[in-house]
């Protein structure tokens, strides 16, 4: 019973704190509305469409697979975001990502680092990504980097892979009382972009033209799936080490 009312009192103390952030208008805002959040278990919370596993430290929320034939600059967003150059899309609302990312104790970093350098993002800032799909009747589960590759703009052939990495949770940011990833439907990025709510820490990251799905990896275009971002602890980061350089 404790534990559920500390939730309830972080979950209203996250709500006006994104709220606030979410408003940051020259005049007064509407009274930001009461966050849409529901217990379904024990551990676990609807964030609008954002499935909240305490036991896990995870969110879990709908997507499909959007495009696996070109250069990509965007991991995933939604509809409304840059689906012309992103391998997933979906249709949850990332002000719930973010409220549901703050819930299990997140901490957006805006650290992106130098150009061209590998970024060690801080404990609480990390985060993994994994798609979790079916084929062929059995389900399936793969971290985000091993559906993509590196390569060149001009041959679009793949010469690396992106290695498996802690990707860096920036959390977005206020513009003129406007919250980016809302505004842009930018989620997670494989470039540098803070307006992200997920950002690329390798230095891979300041190259637009090198991103590509790995066509023997990735499952196919439209392709329903669920993505998992898992939010770790300072105990965790120091097992994981650092990104890829």
């Amino acid at each position: 019973m404790a534990n559920s009312l500390d939730l309830k009192t972080k979950i209203l103390r996250v709500a006006a704190l994104a709220g606030a952030g979410f408003c940051l208008a020259a005049t007064p805002p509407e009274p930001a509305p009461p966050p849409r959040v529901r217990q379904v278990g024990p551990d676990e919370f609807l964030v609008g469409d954002v499935r909240l596993d305490r036991s896990t430290r995870s969110l879990g929320f709908p997507a499909e697979v959007n495009l696996t034939d070109r250069v990509l600059e965007y991991a995933l967003v939604t509809h409304q975001g840059k689906t012309h150059e992103s391998l997933l899309r979906t249709a949850v609302d990332p002000k719930d990502v973010h409220v549901a990312a703050l819930l299990l104790g997140a901490i957006a970093s805006a650290e992106l680092g130098d150009t061209n350098k590998t970024v060690r993002p801080p404990a609480r800032s990390r985060v993994t990504v994994d798609i979790e799909w079916r084929s062929d009747g059995a389900q399936r589960t793969n971290r985000l980097e091993d559906w993509m590759g590196l390569g060149t703009k001009i041959s679009q052939t793949l010469t690396n892979r992106l290695k498996r990495m802690d990707w860096i949770y920036t959390g977005s940011t206020v513009v003129q009382g406007h919250f980016i990833a809302q505004e842009e439907g930018s989620i997670i990025s494989l470039i540098r972009d803070p307006g992200a709510l997920i950002n690329n820490p390798g230095v891979d990251r300041d190259d637009d033209d090198i991103h590509y799905a790995d066509p023997e990896r990735a499952a196919k275009k439209g392709t329903l799936v669920t993505v998992r971002l898992r939010f770790m602890t300072e105990t965790d980061a120091e097992k994981s080490g650092s990104p890829p350089k």
